[in-house]
């Protein structure tokens, strides 16, 4: 008989949707933890180190797409914006996402939410400059 090592719980739904729904954006935190199995078999904390791991993974596929537009475009305008951009998700990478995970693992989440958020609030800015 086969049997699957992953152990299930049935508040593990639970968990994720009322962690969720205290987030600002529900739908993208339940849409990212659920396509990753081991929001299935952690607590709070796993979870708010998952959603920063996903913040990081975003963040450097968005930096290595900016580089490369940055490498590929001779418009000035266009490469100032690229530039800021890539300073915007360099900052992210640097500061936000470890700022965030250190201070979920020594059990100090309001600073995580403060990096968090001004992680978001660096990806709006790249996102609302004028090309």
């Amino acid at each position: 008989m086969c049997q699957s090592s992953r152990v299930s719980h049935p508040n593990d739904d639970n968990l994720i949707q009322s962690t969720c729904n205290k987030t600002p954006h529900p739908n993208l935190c339940l849409q990212t933890l659920n396509s990753n199995p081991n929001s299935k078999t952690t607590d709070v904390k796993g979870l708010a180190l998952i959603m920063v791991d996903s913040i990081k993974s975003k963040s450097n596929n968005t930096l290595n797409k900016v580089v490369q537009l940055i490498i590929g475009t001779d418009d000035d305008k266009i490469r100032f914006a690229l530039f800021t951009c890539r300073d915007s998700y360099t900052g992210i990478l640097m500061g936000d996402v470890p700022q965030a995970t250190q201070a979920l693992k020594s059990g100090n989440p309001s600073y995580a939410e403060e990096a968090t958020f001004d992680s978001i609030s660096q990806a709006n800015f790249c996102d609302s400059i004028q090309w």
